[in-house]
């Protein structure tokens, strides 16, 4: 019997130890797909179904375990039904204390989820501090946020759903009422928990940031110049703009560049000339300032104090050196998610490769000419996917338009 398309998607794995055999969904990186199936015992009158298991490996799709056991069972075709339920709730409104804002409105999908604002707009079009980042292939071993404040994509969602600058909410309770309240939300959280489920909002950020794990990824140009030796992936300029990356620019030496996989980033954290170790005055007012927030209050205090958000990830760590760093971002779909740096004030892309340059040596850019750094500009756009090629002009000719979202 022939294999449905849904069967092929799954790949195989056989332990030949223990006779488990595991099946991954694939190129999907969700809590929901992954089935684990025990092997039945000799003296058992029949097979069972152990608990769902997530191994961190790199052959696993999955990069962060569900802490909700609810997520972890099923099979895949429940599965993408709770996903859609969930993407739904991405892009609904009414999580938001006036109905304006969804999750999606800083976040995209034909965007690569991100907005093209400068910093985020939220309820009654109050304007924050920071840049919204794309959702697209997050770490999960590293801090979150520009500033590395939260370590698992479940509290990070917490945050901007009770800012008074984004969505609004004044308590996470508050969230769940709400969940309770909108019939379409309700029902995409029984179907996930169960009808008889209380509905409180660590289940709820759980279900949404395994819905943002869903987020799929496609190989770019870079990636199939890198995999396959494929020459034609990239034009001379951009393979001139590679080797620049690679060499002189220093640019690998925070957008981490391998052999098989452009992530792009080492998810540490950088001083680049943006933020508040550069302000000439009024510094030490602003560090007190933050050093007087209860760190459970950050996502309160940064959406609403751009002086206290500059200052980057000393807020968390209260590391003098800290002060001004970063998250390095990733440069995945970069030609698409300006504008750029944390508080969207660089504006194109361009100008972003010579502020970059400014830091790469003693000289600050003058080794690199014209040519240099247009060649920089035309290898970022071979990191565009190409369901967004579309909308970059000097997108990797190789790469066709395709769909703009998940």
């Amino acid at each position: 019997m022939r294999s449905s398309p849904r069967r092929r998607r799954f790949l195989h794995e056989r332990n030949g130890t223990n006779g488990v055999i595991a099946y991954h969904a694939f190129p999907w990186r969700s809590p929901f797909t992954h089935i684990r199936r025990v092997p039945k015992a000799p003296d058992a009158g029949r097979a069972t179904y152990g608990t769902p298991s997530f191994p961190q490996t790199p052959d696993c799709g999955c990069r962060v375990q569900c802490r909700d056991p609810v997520l972890r069972r099923r099979d895949f075709r429940s599965a993408q039904r709770r996903i859609h339920a969930w993407r739904n709730a991405f892009s609904s409104t009414a999580l938001s204390a006036d109905g304006t804002v969804s999750c999606a409105t800083c976040h995209r999908p034909e965007l690569a989820f991100t907005d093209g604002r400068a910093v985020a707009v939220g309820v009654d079009q109050r304007q924050g501090t920071r840049n919204s980042p794309t959702l697209i292939d997050l770490p999960s071993d590293a801090p979150l946020f520009w500033d590395g404040r939260r370590q698992h994509l479940e509290e990070l969602i917490v945050d901007p759903l009770t800012s008074f600058h984004e969505h609004g909410f004044a308590t996470a309770q508050d969230v769940a009422d709400r969940v309770g309240e909108v019939p379409a939300l309700r029902e995409a959280y029984a179907r996930t928990f169960g009808s008889d489920a209380a509905i409180d909002a660590q289940r709820l950020s759980a279900a949404l940031a395994a819905y943002v794990r869903s987020i799929d990824t496609e190989p770019t140009a870079l990636e199939k110049f890198l995999v396959h030796r494929d020459t034609a992936r990239l034009t001379r300029e951009q393979q001139r703009g590679l080797e620049l990356f690679r060499g002189r620019a220093g640019c690998t030496g925070c957008h981490t560049l391998d052999e098989k996989r452009a992530t792009l980033t080492d998810n540490q954290f950088h001083d680049r000339g943006i933020g508040a170790r550069h302000r000439e005055a009024g510094l030490g007012v602003v560090v007190n300032r933050a050093l007087s927030s209860e760190p459970e209050r950050l996502g309160q205090t940064i959406p609403a104090d751009a002086a206290v958000a500059a200052l980057g990830r000393f807020v968390v760590t209260r590391n003098p050196k800290d002060i001004g760093a970063f998250r390095t971002p990733t440069l995945r779909n970069v030609a698409v998610t300006g504008p750029y740096m944390h508080d969207g004030s660089i504006a194109s892309l361009a100008d972003a490769v010579d502020h970059e340059l400014y830091y790469a040596d003693e000289t600050h850019g003058a080794g690199f000419d014209a040519q240099d750094r247009q060649a920089l500009v035309a290898f970022l756009s071979a990191l565009t996917e190409a369901r967004y090629c579309h909308r970059d002009s000097t997108c990797a000719p190789s790469a066709t338009p395709a769909r703009s979202g998940p």
